[in-house]
């Protein structure tokens, strides 16, 4: 066989083998969209403030931003960006709260690399933060810890806390029990 019959013969298998192999090897794959090409609007306004208060160091500014963008979108891609300012505020049990829900809403769009990397910090924060269980023995009362509104009895399951010093905690224990 000559150089170009082997060649053209070389060339033939190749187009042969390539026209034969699946769709998704034949084109590199496609990158999901970022959320500053997916949002518009309002939202995507709230969402560049966020990221310049965030790239400055403001996490509680970035986390009101994200939020306001989350409000507007519904991108459950936000809610990460909020847990991570949570992080940076050491508001632990937000940023569990946080990634649960990002987890849960995002569902089957969540990678197997992104969704291995919540676990991980959910795995991480887990014994940094702890849980309250409330009884009471009126309905509809407000329960708040660290000025946030938790919920209104009976509340359906634990609140999750930020552990904090031990006597600040006792205080608001305290608090709590003379609601009740």
């Amino acid at each position: 066989m000559t150089t170009t019959a082997r060649s053209l013969w070389a060339c033939a298998f190749l187009g042969a083998s390539l026209s034969a192999a699946p769709a998704a090897l034949a084109a590199p794959p496609k990158r999901p969209a970022t959320l500053n090409e997916t949002l518009s609007g309002p939202s995507k306004e709230a969402f560049t403030s966020a990221e310049i208060l965030f790239n400055n160091g403001d996490f509680a500014g970035a986390l009101t931003k994200y939020g306001q963008a989350y409000d507007l979108s519904q991108d459950p891609r936000l809610l990460f960006n909020m847990a991570i300012c949570a992080r940076g505020l050491k508001r632990y049990a937000r940023m569990q709260t946080l990634l649960v829900r990002y987890e849960r809403e995002a569902g089957a769009g969540l990678s197997k690399e992104d969704r291995a990397e919540v676990d991980a910090a959910l795995a991480a924060i887990h014994n940094i933060i702890g849980a309250l269980t409330v009884t009471s023995n009126e309905d509809g009362a407000s329960v708040a810890v660290d000025e946030s509104t938790v919920g209104v009895t009976p509340l359906a399951s634990a609140v999750v806390i930020d552990l904090g010093r031990s006597e600040e905690h006792t205080s608001e224990l305290q608090s709590l029990t003379n609601l009740v």
